[in-house]
């Protein structure tokens, strides 16, 4: 029952923020000047309000809730290996700062493989968008040069 309640609030927490996020963004969106539209394609401003909002709410709902339940997990653990052999416990956190530089890499590494990822993301969807939106020119009847 804990379990549930738990995902329940952090889902509902993570709607709002991210609720919050996008009508900001898209209200920041909106007061851009006209030359900002021209520099920045069309789909790449959708990608960036959905996709990125929704990675940003995978972050707030999932992740904060997994990190939160695995640090009691831990110091529990080692409250409870300290209890049955304290040298053993002290020899086991001495790997700790190791384990954590190699983590702190690891993390760069992702995050900016991340972030590659969630470019060419958004340059597909400019991409697709501006496709889609050009059908009527693309595949007019009357002009007979619709494209197949």
């Amino acid at each position: 029952i804990m379990t549930f309640v738990r995902a329940a609030l952090f889902t509902v927490c993570g709607e709002r923020v991210v609720s919050k996020l996008r009508h900001q963004l898209f209200s920041r969106i909106t007061e851009q000047e006209i030359g900002f539209f021209d520099e920045q394609r069309t789909g790449v401003i959708l990608n960036r309000l959905t996709d990125d909002c929704s990675t940003l709410q995978s972050t707030v709902t999932t992740n904060i809730s997994i990190f939160l339940r695995t640090s009691v997990t831990l110091v529990g653990s080692v409250a409870i290996i300290f209890v049955i052999s304290w040298r053993l416990t002290l020899v086991m956190l001495a790997v700790v700062p190791l384990l954590a530089v190699g983590a702190v890499r690891y993390g760069k590494f992702v995050k900016g493989i991340s972030k590659e990822v969630q470019d060419r993301l958004a340059e597909a969807t400019a991409v697709a968008e501006e496709t889609i939106s050009s059908m009527r020119t693309v595949c007019n009847p009357r002009l007979f040069l619709c494209i197949h």
